[in-house]
């Protein structure tokens, strides 16, 4: 009877023992090696100072994507999806035209990764604009 009690005493101890070893890993989350979601946009904000209204395109090779309207003074802020900048060639840019003028601007080439925001700031001195990544 005594060896049978000296048992459940080491069962027990086993078994409080190995709770807390593996206590710490119940709590674990994923991995820190673990990659995150892949972004799979790309943010668009068009910032217009001037005091036209503009039409603005996504344009990647030869294709050409409306992309929206922004009005005098006004603010376009849309979301891409990454697909539409990488379907029509190497050579991606924004373009706006003027609503009611003949009057247009094309930014820079522009070399975006998925998940960044293209912020194009529109000025009255249209060759003052700029465009900036983050």
């Amino acid at each position: 009877m005594h060896g049978g009690l000296a048992m459940r005493q080491w069962l027990r101890v086993a078994g409080l023992m190995g709770g807390i070893v593996a206590a710490p890993a119940c709590g674990r989350g994923k991995p820190a090696t673990e990659p995150g979601p892949v972004p799979s946009e790309v943010g668009i904000e068009v910032e217009n100072q001037s005091p036209a209204s503009w039409t603005v395109y996504l344009v990647t090779g030869s294709v050409r994507q409306r992309l929206g309207q922004v009005n005098a003074q006004g603010l376009l802020a849309i979301t891409q999806p990454w697909a539409d900048w990488t379907r029509g060639g190497s050579v991606v840019y924004l373009r706006a035209e003027a609503i009611g003028s003949d009057e247009r601007i094309v930014s820079e080439n522009l070399h975006v990764q998925p998940g960044q925001v293209v912020r194009w700031i529109l000025t009255p001195n249209l060759r003052m604009s700029r465009i900036v990544l983050y």
